[in-house]
């Protein structure tokens, strides 16, 4: 628990010297939210990276890389869902998506940024073994997709919606496997119909 405590304070104080050395940045980050907003996009792009981290989940749990239960303690659901869905995918992208890229702003280096980001967020989150694939690989992919949309609400929503659907999964017992796939089929009509519609 104290090295959450420790992510909120470092989180902080590299938001309040962001905020002194642009004091714009919320409405900078509100206008290319705004601007660069497609929902059927937003929703498609959702849906698939829910279904492929299931599908990767699902996978390591089946090859006995990683344990079916990853929240190994006793919480009360409604606190723990609120944090996973909303606290932890608004500071995890903010830190590890967002910051990185707009502090450092030199393009050659992204690919370096997307992997130091990506080991960081890793390092934060509490795993054992080959779960720390998961995390590594999860961590590359809400950087693509940041970096392809240039819009930080593409990778926060997924991020959210994945941890929702994990996370209730665990608390009610119900298998991943079958919602993968209802998931994954959603997420292709859903990316076929925004296709035709940019059309």
């Amino acid at each position: 628990m104290e090295y959450i405590l420790i992510l909120f304070i470092v989180l902080f104080v590299i938001g309040y010297i962001d905020y002194k050395l642009n004091k714009r940045i919320g409405e900078k980050i509100l206008d290319n939210i705004r601007n660069n907003l497609n929902i059927i996009k937003l929703i498609g792009i959702t849906l698939l990276f829910v279904s492929g981290a299931m599908l990767f989940n699902i996978c390591m749990e089946e090859w006995g890389f990683m344990s079916s239960a990853m929240v190994k303690f006793e919480v009360s659901m409604i606190p723990y869902l609120v944090y996973a869905t909303l606290g932890a995918p608004l500071i995890e992208e903010y830190a590890f998506r967002y910051l990185p890229y707009k502090v450092i702003k030199k393009r050659k280096l992204n690919i370096l940024i997307m992997i130091v980001s990506s080991i960081l967020f890793t390092l934060v989150h509490k795993a054992e073994d080959f779960e720390y694939l998961f995390y590594f690989i999860v961590a590359i992919t809400l950087s693509i997709i940041f970096l392809k949309t240039g819009n930080i609400l593409y990778s926060i929503i997924p991020h959210s919606v994945y941890n929702l659907v994990k996370e209730v999964c665990f608390f009610t017992g119900f298998g991943s496997s079958s919602l993968f796939l209802v998931i994954l089929v959603l997420s292709v009509i859903i990316i076929r119909k925004g296709g035709r519609s940019e059309e």
